[in-house]
């Protein structure tokens, strides 16, 4: 063992190389800490009594908007506590962060509906965005998105955002542990065109997604972007926090089922899987059905 100045130790006998400290040594201890947090962390079942308990204990420290709409902040509160494995200091700071949002961008917390709102209706029809039912085997949702669906002359990046926000949250609502599992995006932008594209969009969508809404991104994978697209690639990462930056993918089809560990069966027809992306007005139709309020 060998001893440095003011009493630091070295960790390396004279079999160990300086590498082979990091790797033998450090690696491992590293390594056991993570799976000792792991393990620490609390133990609360979706819709138990205690996180029951917990929801109420950070939703009454919103008493005005709790008047406005108590359904919605107390789901917020349950996907931020789900989402931050119930710390309650990072939790609350998350809901606090979401109810800011939703005022600025909604103008209030009124419930959004597909039945009550013709543009949302409209957006939903056009078939940008796809959730699949079939989870992915981490217990992640891939969020489709089709390029070529987008017309940003008719819905500018803030109808766009909404319509985002509309499509994850009935999301949540209808499968709680994402909150947890997270959202993978897949892009297709096979057929697009500049046309399609508006620069807006994903500066709001990234902000809301990363700041705001209590919920995962695993990782952003841009499909089969033309040449031109590939140009703006490096400015389309810069909208995003560095940290979400590193999980954004640029991919082939054929890449995909290598490159998000997933098997063809969870991926859609369109990106060489099994599974069959509604039609959009049968999606419409579902989502009408389903009458989500969120």
């Amino acid at each position: 063992m060998q001893h440095v100045g003011n009493n630091r130790t070295i960790l390396c006998s004279n079999h160990f190389s300086a590498e082979d400290c990091c790797t033998k040594v450090f690696l491992p201890v590293y390594i056991l800490t993570l799976l000792v947090m792991e393990e620490t962390k609390p133990v609360i079942e979706i819709g138990s009594p205690e996180e029951t308990a917990l929801i109420e204990e950070i939703s009454a420290n919103f008493p005005d908007e709790l008047q406005e709409n108590s359904r919605l902040v107390k789901f917020m509160a349950a996907c931020s506590l789900r989402n931050r494995y119930y710390d309650m200091e990072s939790s609350l700071k998350r809901l606090g962060k979401y109810l800011q949002w939703r005022k600025q961008t909604f103008g209030d917390y009124k419930d959004q509906t597909i039945e009550d709102n013709k543009l949302l209706s409209e957006q939903v029809r056009a078939g940008l965005v796809y959730v699949s039912p079939t989870h992915m085997p981490s217990g992640a949702a891939l969020v489709f998105i089709r390029m070529r669906h987008h017309n940003p002359k008719e819905f500018d990046h803030y109808a766009t955002l909404r319509y985002w926000h509309y499509m994850i949250m009935s999301s949540l609502i209808k499968d709680p542990t994402l909150a947890v599992h997270g959202f993978v995006f897949v892009n297709n932008s096979e057929g697009a065109t500049m046309a399609n594209t508006d620069i807006q969009v994903p500066r709001v969508i990234s902000s809301a997604l990363t700041k705001c809404m209590p919920i995962r991104v695993n990782s952003v994978n841009l499909v089969n972007p033309p040449w031109v697209f590939r140009l703006i690639i490096p400015v389309f990462k810069a909208l995003f926090p560095a940290k979400l930056a590193e999980r954004i993918n640029v991919a082939q089809i054929d890449e995909l089922p290598v490159l998000l560990s997933v098997p063809q069966e969870v991926l859609p027809t369109e990106l060489g899987g099994q599974v069959e992306v509604d039609s959009h007005e049968g999606l419409l139709e579902k989502m009408v059905a389903e009458n989500i309020a969120v």
